[in-house]
């Protein structure tokens, strides 16, 4: 008796269905340890499919473990830390004492065992947006925030009213010719670091500067600013660009001490924004 050997399109069909398997990949399981001589919080997943993220609630994934290069690799994740070790923020857990995590494919959570369930914020407020993420501490009736970013801590750039971010005003280097990439900043000393929008992300103080050149200048106006005319009003017709939504971008060489500025992606918070009292 002959065996019918399956079609090509048969084949491919299984081929594809394999194809499809091997790539459903999605968080199996997480796991929260804190460490008995330190007290940080090391988090595990297995079967991880996408960056991977935490929070303090379900739907609010929006943090980024401060060594996910390095604890985050090839569908696994082993040891990933809240913040950088030496800070009290590697060691506080959510006021729920369950972190949620999220790689895009599947959630999953995770009780730290030895928790009490409790506020952490000794401020009494915090400022949220529309969806209820928290964007940081509340300093106080003007709305700013202050957000910890793996042990660096920024002052979130939050409008008055909470409709949305303060826009910028003032001058922007950088080291390309057209105003591109991200801009150069000095070094910054203060405990609490001023993030600046450009567009949906923020940037903020580089970790280390150096001596840099730098070849072209940013000027951004948040209302003056709105076409080339207003530019060529400006710096003079031939001496800038406008580069939407606010901006005029201008040749100009030189070179001090800066560094590439660090960034937060604005765009996981969604005005308007709130404070609530805990």
């Amino acid at each position: 008796m002959t065996v019918p050997r399956p079609t090509p399109i048969l084949l491919l069909a299984a081929g594809v269905l394999l194809l499809s398997a091997s790539h459903a990949s999605a968080i199996d399981k997480c796991k929260v340890k804190v460490d008995k001589k330190t007290g940080v919080i090391n988090v595990d997943a297995t079967e991880v499919g996408g960056p991977l993220t935490w929070g303090p609630a379900s739907g609010q994934e929006t943090n980024v473990f401060v060594n996910d290069a390095t604890c985050n690799v090839g569908g696994k994740a082993k040891r990933c830390n809240l913040a950088t070790p030496a800070t009290l923020a590697a060691k506080t857990a959510p006021p729920g004492c369950t972190l949620y995590l999220a790689d895009g494919v599947a959630p999953c959570s995770a009780w730290i065992s030895g928790c009490s369930p409790g506020a952490r914020s000794a401020a009494g407020a915090v400022v949220k947006d529309v969806n209820g993420v928290v964007v940081g501490t509340a300093l106080d009736s003007s709305g700013q925030a202050i957000r910890d970013v793996g042990g660096t801590l920024l002052r979130m750039p939050i409008a008055f009213d909470g409709s949305g971010y303060i826009l910028p005003f003032g001058g922007f280097l950088f080291a390309s010719a057209n105003c591109s990439g991200s801009p150069l900043l000095p070094a910054d000393p203060s405990m609490v670091k001023n993030v600046t929008p450009l567009g949906t992300t923020g940037y903020y103080a580089p970790a280390s500067t150096s001596t840099q050149s730098f070849n072209s200048n940013l000027q951004i106006a948040a209302n003056n600013y709105t076409n080339q005319t207003d530019c060529d009003n400006n710096f003079g017709i031939g001496n800038s660009t406008f580069l939407p939504p606010n901006g005029c971008c201008l040749s100009q060489s030189g070179s001090g001490s800066f560094g590439t500025a660090q960034s937060i992606d604005l765009s996981v918070f969604t005005p308007p924004f709130k404070i609530e009292l805990q």
